[in-house]
């Protein structure tokens, strides 16, 4: 959440990201990132998708972009945004958003798994000392 400025016990706009990853028995087969964006007191939310439905290729010029506000749709492909000599749109998406989105989605999954593994090992430890006790007669 952001906070106004003006007003910091108001709430000026707020930003939730997810990640749905789709999987073919245990092969990656679909990756969906959104961002979705929403100003206090207006209307309509900002939302982003963007979709890889073969993340597992090495070519992700197949990404396809869903920007929604309101109840207008835009889909672009990644294909579609140039890279010419003066306009790199294109690197410059993969550079500035989608490999930092992948970073960040690392980041978070690997928080995730290290959190699990941590109380894993607490519920571990706290059975084998159960267990341990239970041998005191």
């Amino acid at each position: 959440m952001i906070a106004n400025p003006l007003n910091k016990t108001e709430v000026k706009s707020s930003e939730e990201k997810s990640i749905y990853l789709e999987f073919n028995g245990s092969v990656l087969s679909k990756v969906e990132y959104t961002v979705m964006i929403e100003e206090t007191g207006s209307y309509p939310r900002v939302l982003t998708k963007i979709v890889d439905e073969s993340p597992m290729d090495e070519d992700i010029n197949d990404i396809e972009i869903h920007a929604y506000e309101g109840v207008v749709q835009d889909i672009l492909p990644l294909s579609f945004l140039k890279n010419d000599s003066g306009n790199h749109r294109r690197n410059n998406f993969k550079k500035n958003f989608y490999i930092r989105l992948l970073q960040d989605s690392l980041i978070q999954i690997s928080m995730i798994s290290h959190m699990q593994k941590n109380q894993e090992n607490k519920i571990h430890n706290k059975n084998l000392n159960h267990f341990k006790n239970s041998l005191g007669y």
